[in-house]
């Protein structure tokens, strides 16, 4: 319909297509919240209220790149609207284009500072990993909607980025009292795995768990925490029984195939060798990757190294599976199949665009990529940054095994996690590889025994920065000291100090048998392989 011919917004016609949108939004009916605002758009395409609304819902419906598309539009009619400003900070924010959104979102809240506005800003700041800044703007939405759930939330994220877990554990504790938010909350405040609960809170979490009316991924959530809290009341066997529990009701939408992780394993170890490790660049060499299982000590070797004068620590980085994942996209191969033709220039142009995407960590002389997941890009990693280091946190096989069935990861991540079997053939490709990473680069693989550095500290520590290529310092030793932000589920525990613990391996004694029998299995199963 040509836009001379539109009706305006408050039209009966459109007014009545944008209520219907809106409460089929509302009602979380997707689609037909798309279909009545394609309708009132069609009517009244110059108006901002229809164009709006269908951002809102594309971006709803999970296509947040579609939705800046129409945002962008949008917003060369209205540059000084708030309202669309927001909006489109918002959307770009979950496409990870902070540089373009946040500016965007600021400029907002100057214009119009009402809660949502803030809360946008804040949700930014928090996946750009700026907790200081993520926990400002989240106090502006707490003083002009004390109520905002999710704004509680954030603020309790932010406090244990920055070290303030007390405060954390009192907002984890409002959060609690709100019959809808009650799983949830003490999730959270039990995976901050530092903070005691008292008896009456843990009979409130056990009738929380036996509540038939509670969602199956309510009850879910209140297993994974009673898991924790009877662990730290010492009651093993019924943190092993309701770990189970948890891991039963985790709803998977990502079916894991380990025969086909396996496959992928030897796929990769052919596909790079000490050939390509042919040049002679030390590009890379302020990077040091430090990947592993989740639960292995990779936050405790990233936060030991974050002490020194001459790190920055910048957490995990998506930017090497980025990268990889674009590179694949635009040759239309898989990295197993492309990575044996790649040119060293070809690589060397990529460590580039890496080096360009981390800019804002290299101000010191060196910064971590604590991305545990990295560790099947090791060959890349040489071929891309030869000068990089690369650590290898170890951990005991059952040790690690046990403390990731025990953890909820976030959606989408870690899909191997919820079952014993896969989650130790996992344990057994990535031990399997990482052996084959080390023969072949001894200079630019160490491994980091958590054993080893719980039992011996200094003697780990130094040598640690020795490899990194950096001089002793002692703040090292006193890392749990350091006042850097850590989001990862340990980021409570690696404010304490070592200490010598009994494993929980053998605390559990045969309640661990069903673990140890899984990680056998994967390690039969791996050698035949082999």
């Amino acid at each position: 319909m040509n836009s001379s011919k539109s009706l305006p917004s408050s039209s009966p016609r459109v007014v009545a297509l944008l209520r219907d949108a809106e409460r089929l939004l509302q009602r979380n009916d997707l689609p037909g919240a798309q279909n009545a605002a394609i309708c009132a758009l069609a009517l009244a395409p110059g108006q901002k209220r229809p164009r709006l609304l269908l951002a809102r819902i594309v971006r709803r419906r999970g296509s947040s790149a579609e939705a800046s598309v129409l945002l962008r539009e949008l917003a060369r009619d209205h540059a000084d609207d708030a309202e669309v400003l927001s909006e489109l900070g918002a959307s770009l924010s979950e496409t990870g284009a902070f540089d373009e959104a946040i500016p965007l979102l600021q400029r907002a809240v100057s214009l119009h500072a009402d809660a949502e506005s803030w809360f946008a800003l804040a949700l930014a700041y928090d996946r750009n990993n700026q907790p200081e800044e993520s926990l400002q703007a989240a106090r502006q939405v707490e003083r002009l909607a004390p109520n905002h759930v999710g704004n509680r939330y954030l603020l309790a994220r932010a406090q244990t980025a920055l070290g303030q877990i007390d405060e954390a554990a009192a907002s984890y504790r409002q959060l609690a009292r709100l019959p809808a938010e009650a799983a949830k909350a003490w999730f959270s405040l039990l995976d901050l795995k530092t903070v005691p609960i008292s008896a009456a809170e843990l009979a409130r979490l056990e009738a929380l768990e036996r509540d038939p009316r509670q969602s199956r991924d309510d009850r879910m959530l209140a297993a994974f925490a009673l898991g924790q809290a009877y662990e730290a009341a010492d009651r093993l066997a019924d943190a092993m029984a309701a770990t189970t529990r948890a891991n039963r009701l985790h709803r998977n939408p990502q079916a894991w195939d380990a025969t086909a992780h396996s496959r992928y394993v030897d796929a990769l170890a052919r596909a790079f060798a000490p050939a390509q490790d042919a040049t002679s660049s030390e590009q890379g060499e302020q990077v040091i990757f430090i990947v592993g299982l989740p639960r292995s000590g990779s936050t405790l070797t990233e936060q030991i190294l974050a002490a020194h004068a001459d790190v920055d620590a910048a957490s995990e980085l998506p930017y090497l599976h980025e990268l990889l994942t674009e590179e694949s996209s635009r040759r239309g191969q898989p990295l197993v199949h492309w990575a044996p033709q790649a040119s060293p220039a070809d690589w060397l142009q990529l460590g580039q665009r890496y080096l360009q995407r981390t800019a804002r960590y290299q101000s010191r002389r060196r910064f971590t990529d604590k991305m545990p997941e990295n560790w099947p890009y090791a060959g890349a990693i040489r071929a891309m940054l030869p000068g990089a280091r690369i650590v290898g946190c170890q951990r005991d096989a059952v040790e690690t095994c046990w403390s990731c069935y025990k953890q909820l990861f976030a959606p989408g991540h870690i899909a191997y996690s919820y079952d014993l079997d896969h989650l130790a053939r996992y344990d057994a490709d990535y031990r399997h590889l990482w052996q084959h990473w080390q023969q072949y680069w001894p200079q630019a693989c160490r491994s980091q025994s958590y054993e080893a550095l719980v039992a011996e500290p200094e003697r780990e520590i130094r040598a640690l920065l020795e490899f990194c290529g950096l001089p002793f310092d002692p703040a090292c030793l006193e890392f749990h000291k350091s006042r850097r932000t850590t989001r990862t589920a340990s980021a409570a525990q690696v404010r304490k100090p070592l200490t010598a613990t009994t494993s929980r391996a053998v605390r559990y004694g045969e309640l661990l048998a069903p673990v140890a029998e899984a990680v056998a299995r994967a390690r039969a199963a791996r050698t035949i392989a082999s």
